[in-house]
């Protein structure tokens, strides 16, 4: 009995540290500049497994008006704020557009992954405009 206690141990502990070890990968910091499906231009500054700074456009169609609308994170009035990256890469922020709008009329996403020195993810306006666009980037 002794004897399986001890193997089941070291077996857990072995499995323990192995998925701790794949999933405490740094994204490495850095800008990282691409461009979006549709050709428009994506910068995203990482510092400390957290995005800083994100900047781009998304063709979207609103009431009165179809063209670019600009997807910035920080949003506007929240300067400082950073998305955190998880230990597998991924990050989602969800935030407002336009200073003043409910998140009703106005929500923005932004979502991806980082992988070796890449990322890819998606950008999403929602509300009285409506877009989507996916990017990839890389350092």
């Amino acid at each position: 009995m002794t004897l399986r206690l001890l193997s089941a141990t070291l077996i857990s502990l072995a499995l323990f540290l192995g998925f701790g070890i794949g999933t405490a990968a740094a994204v490495p910091n850095g800008t990282y500049k691409g461009k979006t499906e549709g050709k428009v231009k994506v910068k995203i500054k990482v510092k400390n497994n957290r995005i800083k700074k994100f900047e781009s456009s998304v063709y979207a169609t609103c009431y009165s008006y179809s063209g670019l609308q600009t997807v910035a994170f920080p949003p506007a009035g929240r300067k400082g704020a950073k998305v955190k990256i998880k230990g597998n890469g991924s990050f989602k922020a969800v935030f407002r557009g336009s200073p003043g709008s409910s998140l009703a009329d106005d929500k923005r996403t932004l979502k991806g992954k980082f992988k070796g020195g890449k990322v890819t993810g998606s950008m999403k306006i929602e509300g009285l405009c409506s877009g989507k666009a996916t990017f990839k980037a890389h350092k």
